[in-house]
């Protein structure tokens, strides 16, 4: 959320705060001095440590059970080459769950934190794999995390079984300018509230694997987006969901497909983590005993293409709920927020704004 908030520009957003989080638990690790403590209280870690490495690895357990998790670290950009890591401080990446023994070098030799060597898993929806920019030059590769959410897409041009058809609607494209836009109209029983502190509904769809959803954050004023992801500062995506109920809607959400690479240092920077990210005052110390080494990026490659939101066996009929109500409409015309959700742990695997569904450039 604290990220979020932060682009305040027009334009599309996609990042994986998840992918964020395991590479800031790996700088706390290897951090001593004021840039761990910096670490420490953006990411408002507990003061026991066991406390932080027990749940990370309980989350990476998840995730890699359909990601390649290992991939998470893939963004992180360190300031030399071929850094020698301590035996200690490996052995705590491997407490977290993440496989070492894949390195293009030696374990205790790395260009760049990579734990996996160009793996990948493949599912219906999710890719995740490591690249390579090939844009750089000199000996610093750059590895990237490459957090990709596929979702299949199927023209209708009847009703299904699941009453959803497509449909083109007028979106007020960055809350100003009407655009024609392809979108998904679904009559069905969904995860839906309304949340008055934030002047928003949300609404939880599934995609085609239970394991992870997409929750649709809309402001009821339509240009008021912006507002709304600053008004999410300190909430819990976890608990906002536990207060979605089942609810019969007509929903009407537009296509949207998103692709590029973020850079995410100075969002970071802005949340007072500088000191590993600075040559004069960084302290990589517990990571290795090479001299002069800092972190030099946070980077990632996202993408998304969502243009068929659920299967017909994914969802059900509103099984006699509001028998003699009309469904409650959810009809996203203008700008709102989404997270790509992890359906057990509830973290967020991608999240960001769409200002313009017809755009696939991330800010």
């Amino acid at each position: 959320m604290k990220i979020l908030q932060q682009y305040t520009a027009h334009g599309n957003v996609a990042f994986s705060p998840t992918g964020v989080a395991f590479v800031l638990a790996a700088l706390y690790e290897g951090s001593a001095g004021r840039g761990n403590k910096q670490i420490a209280k953006a990411m408002n870690l507990p003061l026991n440590r066991d406390i932080t490495r027990i749940g990370f690895r309980d989350i990476h357990r998840r995730l890699r059970s359909y990601l390649n998790a290992d991939g998470f670290l893939g963004g992180l950009t360190l300031s030399r080459e071929n850094t020698k890591l301590r035996s200690e401080y490996e052995d705590i990446l491997r407490f977290y769950g993440f496989d070492l023994s894949n390195s293009e070098t030696s374990s205790s030799t790395i260009t760049m934190i990579v734990l996996a060597n160009d793996q990948s898993l493949q599912m219906t929806s999710i890719v995740t794999d490591n690249i390579s920019d090939t844009g750089t030059t000199g000996n610093e590769g750059i590895w990237m995390q490459n957090l990709k959410i596929w979702k299949s897409y199927g023209t209708k041009s009847s009703e299904s079984s699941t009453g959803d058809t497509t449909a083109e609607i007028s979106f007020l494209v960055n809350g100003c300018d009407v655009s024609s836009v392809s979108a998904s109209r679904y009559i069905a029983v969904l995860p839906f509230a309304y949340f008055p502190s934030l002047h928003a509904v949300a609404l939880e769809f599934p995609l085609d694997d239970p394991r992870y959803n997409i929750i649709l954050l809309m402001p009821t004023d339509k240009t008021d987006v912006h507002h709304l992801a600053r008004d999410l500062n300190g909430k819990s995506l976890r608990l906002l969901r536990k207060r979605l109920q089942s609810t019969w809607v007509k929903a009407t959400i537009p296509s949207f497909m998103l692709r590029g690479f973020v850079t995410l240092t100075s969002f970071l920077q802005r949340l007072g983590i500088l000191d590993v990210f600075d040559p004069n005052t960084a302290d990589l110390s517990p990571m290795t005993s090479d001299l002069g080494v800092y972190a030099r990026d946070i980077q990632q490659s996202i993408g998304i293409n969502i243009r068929n939101y659920m299967k017909p066996d994914r969802t059900h009929s509103r099984n006699g709920l509001f028998e003699r109500a009309e469904p409650v409409p959810f009809t996203a015309l203008h700008p709102f927020l989404y997270f790509i959700i992890d359906t057990e742990t509830s973290v967020s695997l991608i999240a960001g704004r769409i200002d313009d569904p017809l755009n696939s450039r991330i800010l």
